[in-house]
């Protein structure tokens, strides 16, 4: 299947248009408020007339499905890209990140660095920039063109199966690497669709600290092969924030990997960890960390079992706890905390105060 990038012509308007009110990529701008047509119109034009800007079309299998555009300042030029969202999560953004730096040193050659901005849960686009060869440098991604690597020879959709890995949060990046090592595996950090599973047809999704709902036809469509990694003992403390709840209710400590369901962390469980703390001698963000490294370790330790499927799944254990983002927003506002907070500390002030959430 033939890749490449062609400059855009008037006749991408409407095409961009749509790109750029696509809700994923309105999330992952830093200017997330949607465009109006007008507004676009009058943008593109200038865009097309500017000598300082370059935009092109990613063309895959005789179809547009991406843009990538250049801001030229001098020896440096900020980029900006998008992928249509059936064709997301297929490897397609390294490529054209290769591609454009093909074009760059034919039609800029005193150009000598590329950077880019990259929202912090996209971790998704920051794993693209990485393995295209950029490196991080603050909130940017930077490449020295001496440095720029040629578009590989495979295509993107020839690589079916494997594991689609969800994740927003950037604590889920050493275990996406470890599996990487081991198997196929995309990573992935927008709202998935139908479109894009079928496209990949992976044997495993995996949830780990992933900011979205995953939809009932994309359940029935994996047949029970998603499974999801959550920080609590389950049935206790589903949803937001685990660590903290199980600490102000007093309720079982651990971690749990999970099918997903309908609900939310409501499904069979696969495995399971109960973890003991001393409140005096944790913090927030210790317990955080602490039960993040120990899901990762209850992950390694059974992925042979999980790979193949062979594991008992269990039903959860009575009715359990739920909080919501509201419920820690509110509990904040009763009684102020920081991640840095002691939690013996914490508990003896919420007592204090008589606190009921």
């Amino acid at each position: 299947m033939k890749a490449y990038l062609r400059a855009a012509e008037e006749k991408d308007l409407d095409l961009l248009f749509c790109w750029a009110n696509d809700s994923e990529v309105r999330k992952n701008a830093f200017s997330t408020e949607k465009i109006s047509y007008e507004e676009h119109l009058v943008w593109y034009q200038k865009l097309l007339n500017n000598p300082d800007c370059r935009q092109y079309i990613y063309i895959y299998n005789h179809t547009a499905i991406g843009q990538i555009r250049l801001t030229i300042c001098g020896e440096e030029a900020e980029i900006d890209y998008s992928i249509c969202k059936e064709k997301r999560g297929m490897g397609h953004g390294k490529r054209m990140l290769q591609f454009l730096c093909c074009q760059v040193k034919k039609e800029f050659p005193a150009i000598k660095r590329l950077t880019a901005k990259v929202k912090r849960d996209n971790v998704a686009s920051q794993q693209t920039f990485l393995a295209a060869g950029y490196h991080e440098k603050y909130s940017f991604f930077e490449l020295d063109m001496e440095h720029a690597l040629l578009p590989e020879c495979s295509d993107c959709e020839e690589n079916r199966g494997g594991v689609l890995f969800l994740t927003n949060n950037r604590n889920a990046i050493k275990l996406y690497d470890w599996l990487n090592k081991r198997c196929l595996t995309y990573i992935y950090s927008c709202k998935l669709h139908i479109e894009t599973v079928k496209a990949l047809e992976p044997e495993l999704i995996i949830s780990y600290n992933f900011n979205y709902f995953i939809n009932s036809e994309i359940i029935e469509y994996m047949k029970g092969k998603i499974i999801n990694l959550h920080i609590s003992y389950l049935p206790w403390n589903r949803g937001f924030s685990p660590n903290i709840w199980s600490f102000i209710e007093n309720t079982p400590k651990g971690v749990t990997i999970h099918q997903v369901d309908e609900g939310l962390d409501t499904g069979k469980i696969l495995f399971q960890r109960e973890i003991c703390f001393a409140p005096e001698e944790e913090t927030f963000i210790s317990t955080y960390d602490r039960l993040n490294e120990e899901i990762v370790q209850l992950f390694q330790k059974n992925w042979e079992q999980i790979r193949d499927g062979k594991y008992h799944l269990h039903e959860q254990a009575g009715q359990g706890s739920y909080h919501t983002i509201k419920d820690l927003e509110d509990l904040n506002k009763r009684i102020y905390f920081e991640w840095s907070d002691n939690i013996g500390e914490f508990l003896e002030r919420y007592k204090a105060i008589g606190t009921s959430i």
